[in-house]
């Protein structure tokens, strides 16, 4: 081994040049592969801290995850199978006052007491079994405790909530990184009686509550199943078929990559098929940066060919040169595993701002002790093999012919790792012009120039004099309430319809909401003022729930169902305008069915149309107004354009990391050619020599080189397009709108590489070309 060593340090000082190429192609394919392997490890170990995760599940209905809140009650120990229930009631964007200052939490989570134990969260401070026993006692995580208290002891401090509630901290959870739910504290689910109604939890009927139960040990999750569903159509939900209730639970191992529910609050979701992509990409970036190191060692092999030729003249037998050389492959495999390990400590800061994770570099010492002997195994077999199977006699000929066979694995090599970089930006190239799709195809509405408001504190005290204030402002074109606005805020309610039952979106507005926004009304007319009816019990479609209804004429038309809901609470609105179809949901969801009503009760939000030349002075207006109704909370406002654009942060993170990867993959390949130019050169000298002297000019010559690797190219594109469009095809089927495929992804691709191609076979082929033919010929 000391030989060895002192052999690869007496052949790095020959050549230095190539071998830091070769070990920093080796060691940016090891730094990318770890990373993306934390990554995806990180992405499966969601939820795997449960102790009894193989047992929980999540109540659903039908595509509701979110079930009343009174279910939970109602079963909690009425069935032996079923060891704990615990519910959430999540509340996004929470104000919340701590020793006289303004905070905003991102997100409240009102749970039963037996929650922190079903999930183990990890208490920093307190205790799982008794810390939200109190109604009014509050677990903070780490980040929020450290953004309220910044050093100090935050038990036992108070917390201001909505309607003045207090709370008390009673302890302090690591942040849930590996849990599916998202939030920033909990409460106690009971708070929800002093800031709605003390019988809030009561209720059979509005769906809000993620809940979740533990079955005993043993029990068959279908027979539990089954006997709720029979239970509640007995008991509860009495004119509703098995059907139409469609109660299953979900695993809680399933629930983390089920990133298709259409009604669900709090969660966060991974998306399986993307994780799989890149540990493959991960994987073929580590091929490729072996690919890399073959094809430079093999190059360089043929300069080492006397000196094997040599030492089997005196007498070394192939299984101690073949010993030595893979000896030797280990000591550069070890440079490689180390100095990834520190790529990948640098990168990691923009790697987890890429790709959204907060992942840290922890890579187990028996990996790091493996790892050299496996890319050793991988990288070093092959090219050892070469230099040990030289002929003594043509090595010392300098007449080396390797086989066709030999051959046609190099070749098939280098095709392998430009097929990979094709396919990469192929891929990225769609998921970049699908990303600039979704931000620029027209949404149905105007969300530029709009601000978006909620009203809070002492502004409800001047509801109705606020949008006429708004109104007089010379930069203001239009203000208008609502309940919510594109992207941000909606209740859907299942109504009869047509003797169909149909869940719609419901949406409370004002008679302005449709012109601030900048939407079309295609048939009937808006909301009037000076209609009564129109308040509550007349509706505005829009085009999506007249397609589903069934109706060919929807002006007049009333729903048939008996009693109102939470929102519309007209028994049988009736239908006045159609409004065009917008995307009122996130930019990757489809358009579906949706009802404006005018319910004055229901509207929290304000909107307000301005010039977007003077958006600046408009927001200071906008606050000066606010300051002089409401002192104690501060205008919080978003763009409503900007909602619709950070519900894209996923597409925007793939993209980016794709474009990465594509990038590195180029790159290595890119030096894995370098290596092929420098065998195919070295093997071609003496005919670039002897073209040369016959009168061949030198830029006829390079061509020659040029047109060997163009060949290579042209046949990864061959390989690689058949096999990324279906995937990149089943990736589009995702979104409900698309762009093409096309031929341009590919051709530009193809382009791409062809270029780094050229220009690295440029390296080595202006030196073969400009060489002197006497010196390449003097052996002859």
């Amino acid at each position: 081994m000391k030989q060895a060593f002192l052999l690869f340090i007496r052949q790095f000082r020959r050549r230095p040049v190539l071998h830091l190429i070769s070990i920093g192609g080796l060691a940016l394919g090891v730094a990318i592969f770890t990373l993306i392997m934390l990554y995806v490890k990180k992405e499966f170990n969601h939820d795997r801290d449960i102790t009894d995760r193989n047992r929980m599940y999540r109540i659903e209905f039908g595509d509701w995850c979110v079930v009343p809140p009174a279910i939970g009650s109602y079963l909690n120990n009425r069935y032996s199978g079923i060891e704990k229930i615990g519910r959430f009631y999540f509340d996004q964007n929470a104000d919340v006052f701590c020793n006289n200052k303004h905070y905003r939490i991102g997100c409240f989570a009102c749970v039963d007491s037996i929650v922190p134990q079903m999930f183990n969260l990890k208490f920093i401070r307190g205790n799982s079994n008794t810390a939200l026993s109190d109604p009014a006692s509050v677990v903070l995580t780490s980040s929020t405790a450290t953004m309220l208290f910044g050093d100090s002891d935050p038990i036992g401090q108070t917390i201001k909530t909505r309607r003045g509630v207090l709370v008390k901290v009673t302890g302090i959870v690591a942040d849930p990184d590996d849990v599916h739910l998202r939030f920033d504290a909990l409460l106690s689910v009971n708070i929800l009686k002093q800031w709605f109604d003390p019988t809030y939890l009561d209720s059979f009927h509005a769906s809000n509550f993620p809940t979740y139960l533990t079955l005993a040990k043993g029990v068959d999750p279908s027979v539990i199943e089954m006997s709720l569903t029979k239970d509640l159509m007995k008991n509860v939900y009495k004119d509703e078929s098995e059907h139409n209730l469609g109660l299953h639970l979900r695993p809680l191992d399933d629930i983390y990559f089920f990133n298709t529910a259409q009604y669900e609050t709090g969660a966060r979701h991974g998306n399986k098929e993307v994780t799989l992509v890149l540990a493959a990409v991960g994987i073929m970036i580590l091929f490729l940066a072996v690919i890399n190191f073959v094809n430079m060692a093999t190059a360089e092999a043929l300069g080492r060919a006397r000196e094997t030729g040599l030492r089997k003249i005196l007498g070394a037998p192939r299984a101690i040169l073949l010993s030595q050389y893979i000896a030797e492959s280990f000591f550069v495999s070890l440079f490689a595993i180390f100095f990834g390990l520190i790529i990948a400590w640098l990168l990691l800061p923009a790697f987890n701002l890429v790709a959204g994770s907060a992942i840290l570099l922890r890579v187990p010492f028996y990996l790091v002790l493996l790892a050299p002997l496996v890319l050793c195994i991988l990288s070093g077999l092959a090219p050892a093999i070469v230099l040990a199977s030289f002929s003594p006699v043509q090595a010392m000929r300098g007449s080396l012919v390797r086989g066709r066979r030999a051959v046609i694995l190099r070749t098939a090599l280098v095709v392998f790792q430009f097929a990979i970089s094709i396919a990469l930006i192929t891929g990225t190239i769609v998921i970049g012009r699908q990303f600039y799709f979704m931000q620029h195809r027209n949404m149905g509405f105007s969300g530029d120039g709009v601000l978006h408001f909620q009203i809070k504190g002492e502004i409800w005290k001047h509801k109705d004099e606020l949008r006429n204030r708004l109104k007089q402002e010379p930069m203001i074109e239009e203000a208008s309430f609502s309940q919510g606005v594109p992207g941000s805020m909606f209740n859907t309610e299942t109504h009869t319809v047509n003797d169909r039952e149909i869940a719609f979106r419901i949406m409370s507005i004002d008679p302005w909401f449709i012109k601030t926004m900048g939407m079309k009304i295609v048939d009937g007319r808006n909301f009037d003022e000076q209609y009564q009816a129109d308040r509550n019990s007349r509706i505005i479609l829009n085009q999506k729930a007249v397609e589903a209804i069934g109706w060919s004429n929807a002006i007049g038309q009333k729903f048939s169902k008996e009693e109102g809901g939470w929102t519309l609470k007209s028994a049988n609105p009736e239908v006045i305008g159609v409004v065009e179809d917008f995307q009122f949901d996130k930019l990757n969801e489809p358009v579906r069915p949706l009802v404006f009503v005018w319910n004055d009760q229901s509207v929290r939000w304000v909107s307000v149309r301005y010039d977007a030349r003077n958006e600046r002075a408009v927001i200071e207006r906008v606050e000066k107004i606010w300051k002089a109704w409401e002192q104690e909370f501060p205008l919080d406002y978003k763009i409503v354009g900007q909602i619709q654009q950070d519900s894209l942060q996923t597409e925007a993170r793939l993209s980016d990391v794709f474009l990465s990867m594509a990038a590195v993959a180029l790159v290595i390949a890119a030096l894995g050619q370098l290596g092929m130019a420098g065998y195919v050169t070295r093997k071609r000298r003496r005919e670039v020599a002897i073209r040369k002297v016959n009168g061949a000019s030198e830029v006829s010559l390079l061509f020659l080189l040029y047109r060997s690797f163009a060949r290579w190219v042209l046949v990864a594109a061959i390989v690689a397009v058949p096999m990324t469009i279906p995937l990149v095809w089943r990736w589009l089927d995702n979104f409900p709108f698309h762009v093409a495929i096309g031929w341009l992804a590919p051709l530009v691709a193809l382009i791409i590489t062809l270029i780094v191609s050229l220009i690295t076979v440029t390296w080595h082929g202006v030196k073969a070309v400009t060489a002197n033919p006497a010196d390449v010929l003097r052996w002859e």
